[in-house]
């Protein structure tokens, strides 16, 4: 429970600072016309935007490592030993579709205007998250011994 919420605090961070330098920085390399790739890569390493972004994406990627396999084993150490295998398969499912449609979800949000959009909200759902994760009681394994 402490490292899902080590990690969803740097998640928000990660995601709350990506969004900031998408708003602040980002709008340089799409206002600067370019003929070829190369051209395109050189106008991207020399954006203070697209380095700043660099040095703050690993906080995201932290967050969510952390966050991950945490939210897995609160689920398995919350649910009896004969249904591990439904519940864990119902996680990962409902993982697997927040990873479909929050980006479809971002999409929509994301604007020329708005271009952090997507981050912020991401970072409002993850402190909405965390909020009901610190309020959840601590857990203890649950076992089908007879005890």
């Amino acid at each position: 429970r402490r490292m899902a919420l080590m990690g969803g605090v740097l998640l928000v961070v990660g995601l709350g600072l990506v969004g900031w330098v998408g708003y602040y920085y980002m709008s340089d390399v799409a206002g600067t016309p370019v003929e070829t790739v190369s051209e395109a890569g050189q106008s991207m390493l020399s954006n203070t935007g697209v380095r700043m972004l660099l040095a703050v994406l690993p906080l995201s990627i932290m967050g969510f490592s952390a966050v991950t396999p945490s939210l897995h084993a609160i689920l398995s150490l919350s649910t009896d030993d004969s249904d591990q295998g439904e519940v864990l398969g119902v996680g990962q499912g409902l993982s697997s579709l927040a990873r479909i449609l929050g980006p479809a979800l971002g999409l929509r949000l994301c604007t020329r205007e708005h271009i952090y959009g997507p981050h912020i909200s991401a970072a409002a759902f993850m402190v909405l998250s965390l909020v009901i994760l610190a309020r959840m009681p601590k857990m203890t394994r649950i076992t089908n011994d007879g005890a």
